[in-house]
């Protein structure tokens, strides 16, 4: 019951983002950077494919797809204009307070509302 509460709350604090990139993800190449490094095991504070955090994880996608971003969920949440989540697209990043601290989490909206 915890876990499903906390996955309630999560949710309902969400916040989307898009960097303003546009169409500058094709899907097929946001997909093929991701699948290149699915199951990368997870390492706080990582940046590289030997292990990654969230934000960490969200920097080194968009650096393989030409786009700077700083390592903290927080300094990416600040780059980013807000949306709505019926116009995420896939590339957008997608924010989360885990904490009740503020941002705490971040991952990329990949589309077909993952």
């Amino acid at each position: 019951m915890l876990k499903k509460t906390l996955s309630t709350a999560a949710l309902s604090i969400t916040l989307l983002f898009t960097l303003g990139v546009g169409n500058v993800f094709a899907d097929s190449a946001l997909d093929q950077e991701i699948d290149k490094v699915l199951g990368t095991r997870y390492s706080y504070g990582g940046t590289t494919t030997s292990g990654f955090d969230c934000s960490g994880f969200t920097m080194y996608v968009y650096a393989k797809l030409g786009l700077k971003l700083p390592h903290q969920s927080g300094s990416q949440f600040d780059m980013g204009t807000s949306v709505s989540r019926k116009d995420l697209r896939a590339g957008d990043l997608v924010f989360f307070n885990t904490s009740g601290q503020g941002i705490s989490h971040v991952g990329i909206y990949v589309g077909d509302d993952k």
